[in-house]
């Protein structure tokens, strides 16, 4: 009641009255107080404000977005190099299990020494 009854003699929040709810009400209050002028600076200010949250929202979505596509392509590429490498250490076991020489599995392959020495082990 005490907060109702002065509102529009108080300029700051007394100590007694807490939380969001009692400071909000008396922000508005003190919109109550500015002149036009000063009115129409603060909707600008208030404008320029939301103006600036939707941008750096709108930002902030494309990145997400232009990061989702950039991991996506990079999985994709992974996954074929994977692939790829996993189809010739298969193509060098075929070879070798029909007793092809090391020398014509390393230029058939492009597997190194190491690798087909591995999948003779």
């Amino acid at each position: 009641m005490y907060l109702l009854k002065n509102a529009f003699e108080l300029k700051t929040c007394p100590a007694e009255i807490t939380g969001k709810i009692f400071k909000l009400f008396l922000e508005i209050v003190a919109l109550k107080h500015l002149t036009p002028t000063e009115m129409e600076t603060y909707r600008t200010s208030l404008k320029r404000s939301y103006l600036m949250r939707n941008i750096a929202n709108c930002a902030r979505m494309e990145g997400k977005e232009a990061g989702i596509l950039e991991g996506k392509t990079m999985g994709i590429l992974e996954g074929k190099t994977i692939g790829q490498k996993e189809e010739r250490r298969q193509f060098a076991q075929k070879l070798l299990k029909r007793n092809t020489s090391i020398e014509d599995v390393i230029s058939l392959t492009g597997l190194s020494i190491e690798q087909v020495n591995e999948l003779l082990n």
